[in-house]
């Protein structure tokens, strides 16, 4: 039951906070925030953020807010194998047109067989990342998903420096009471 006076007790200074869009300076801490209670709580060590990934951070116009940047980084935390947030574990969506431009340009000096090789085993690794992500690095269905053999997958996983064990953590209970499960949050 809520008491009419507690409004008045609690209105006595109002704070205005403004959208994240109009405060990018902030992105960085939060960031690194984030990053260092998902360390706390998960076996994982990444503790730096790709620049590429930071600029496309601060390009970004943030509807979901500050919940929104917290769902992106803990999602690439998951999918991510290295001790660093890499592009590929982002949604592509999020690099500017330009970002993209500006990758093909470095690329031009490569052959065109080089260039092809690079870009699919790019595409392939964050593929894979996705659907073990998605099937929680069981092994059997992400390659049926796939629609290659398991040995396949494992060659691949090997490859490319994928643990099935990174995914296997895509549900874990943080210290503030929420289950965060492949980016949904409930209250248990």
């Amino acid at each position: 039951h809520f008491r009419k006076d507690l409004y008045y007790r609690l209105s006595v200074f109002p704070v205005e906070v403004p959208p994240l869009r109009e405060r990018k300076e902030d992105i960085p801490s939060l960031v690194q925030v984030f990053l260092k209670r998902l360390n706390k709580f998960n076996a994982k060590e990444i503790h730096s953020v790709h620049p590429e990934v930071m600029g496309a951070l601060g390009r970004y116009y943030w509807p979901g807010n500050i919940r929104e940047l917290e769902n992106l980084i803990e999602r690439a935390f998951i999918l991510e194998s290295s001790s660093m947030l890499t592009p590929e574990s982002f949604p592509g969506e999020l690099f500017a047109p330009e970002t993209l431009q500006a990758q093909v340009m470095l690329n031009s000096s490569l052959t065109l067989a080089e260039a092809r090789r690079r870009n699919i085993a790019s595409v392939e690794r964050q593929y894979l990342k996705e659907v073990l992500a998605l099937y929680k690095g069981r092994i059997s269905n992400t390659a049926k998903r796939a629609g290659i053999s398991a040995r396949q997958l494992n060659k691949l996983m090997k490859k490319y420096g994928i643990r099935k064990e990174d995914f296997k953590q895509s549900n874990f209970r943080h210290q503030d009471g929420f289950v965060h499960s492949d980016m949904t949050i409930t209250r248990r």
